[in-house]
């Protein structure tokens, strides 16, 4: 596999990692954040990080702010 660091954005807001909501160079590590994102919707039905608002999508995800 190769290691080479990405710095592109495409996908879903509610599976975004930190890293790329911050424009920070990131790896294949953010696939673990998004099978965590996904788990969770299973367990609960329902985002960790949803609203109404992209802003405040954006805001808990870089502050991981999650309604339990």
């Amino acid at each position: 596999m190769i290691e080479t660091p990405r710095k592109t954005y495409c996908g879903t807001l509610d599976y975004a990692p930190p890293e790329v909501l911050q424009r920070k160079n990131y790896d294949a590590s953010v696939d673990i954040w998004c099978i965590g994102v996904l788990t969770y919707e299973l367990l609960t039905g329902r985002a960790p990080f949803e609203s109404d608002h992209r802003n405040v999508v954006m805001e808990k995800i870089l502050n991981v702010y999650v309604y339990l």
